[in-house]
């Protein structure tokens, strides 16, 4: 009777389909929470940055939202993209121009986001500014559109 050796298969993936959502929920959860360090060791534990809520929306988006650059900074560093859509089309910019949150802007603009994108009802985030009552921001950014 001969014997074989087991052969050792590393597994392809630390976590199974289960925790792999439960950490994309987790990262929007994060990004939510204004916790830009438990984003990190999420990224690190091998969340994908483009994780979305139901909604479609990013960690990003809900950074932008948020008015937290920190997380914002976080989520680019680590390859998202910043002009990335949410399932109505806008994009972090749309929605932190929807929330008034000029510093949000104002760092998503030095980093590319586009003031020309428009949501699946084509709006601007200039538009969605002045329509929730952020008149001199929108006049602003439909300023910076046409340069």
């Amino acid at each position: 009777m001969t014997f074989t050796k087991p052969v050792k298969t590393k597994p392809k993936s630390t976590f199974c389909a289960a925790d792999k959502q439960a950490k994309e929920l987790l990262l929007i959860a994060a990004a939510i929470a204004d916790d830009a360090d438990e984003i990190i060791n999420l990224l690190d534990a091998g969340c994908v940055v483009t994780a979305r809520d139901e909604q479609g929306r990013t960690a990003l988006h809900w950074g932008a939202i948020r008015n937290n650059i920190t997380v914002c900074w976080t989520l680019v560093r680590h390859g998202l993209d910043i002009n990335v859509r949410d399932s109505s089309g806008k994009t972090a910019l749309h929605w932190a121009a929807m929330n008034g949150a000029r510093t949000t802007i104002e760092y998503l603009l030095g980093h590319g986001a586009s003031l020309k994108l428009t949501d699946a009802e084509g709006r601007t985030a200039a538009d969605l500014a002045l329509e929730f009552g952020y008149t001199d921001l929108g006049r602003e950014l439909n300023e910076l559109a046409q340069e």
